[in-house]
């Protein structure tokens, strides 16, 4: 599945598509609504380990929520309290995973030419390793911070994926 736009009376909407074949054919079939798009502009870029310098002694979910919440400070997003951060119209709770808008509606986030949804949230947020041999298991966990829009540096990364995978 995959996250396609669709302009609106100027505005940009999200809905989340998955190709299927009909009659010799590829259809794209809607499997829901995802929300308003708003693309905010990253505006600094600062390291992990410069805002969380005691990474050490978390878990891996609780390292993935600052790894998120880190990418939307460094997108201008300002902390709110320690689990929602807030930019214009948009709310993130992080954990709960929501993207909304401060009306309640869903949202999505276009960030680093991807989309953070609160599906894909909830996916990276609840990572968990998978038996399924189709990829390895780095290529999942990268898979699912892409697919996010977040960027996470490759130290932090071998580090989840110690926490995780060993």
């Amino acid at each position: 599945m995959f996250v396609r736009t669709k302009k609106i009376k100027g505005q940009r909407y999200a809905y989340l598509v998955k190709n299927k074949w009909v009659k010799g054919k590829v259809k794209q079939q809607v499997k829901g609504y995802l929300g308003k798009v708003f693309s905010p502009e990253k505006t600094s870029q600062t390291p992990f380990h410069e805002h969380y310098s005691n990474y050490e002694k978390i878990d891996s979910k609780e390292m993935i929520k600052d790894v998120v919440k880190l990418e939307l400070v460094n997108h201008g997003f300002a902390i709110i309290d320690d689990r929602t951060l807030s930019k214009e119209d948009v709310v993130v709770d992080v954990a709960k995973c929501k993207v909304k808008t401060k009306n309640g509606k869903d949202a999505v986030l276009m960030l680093n030419d991807a989309f953070l949804h609160n599906k894909n949230m909830k996916n990276l947020v609840n990572f968990k390793k998978s038996t399924e041999e189709e990829d390895t298991p780095g290529q999942k966990l990268a898979t699912a911070f892409s697919d996010a829009g977040i960027n996470v540096e490759k130290e932090i990364f071998v580090e989840l994926y110690k926490r995780i995978y060993l």
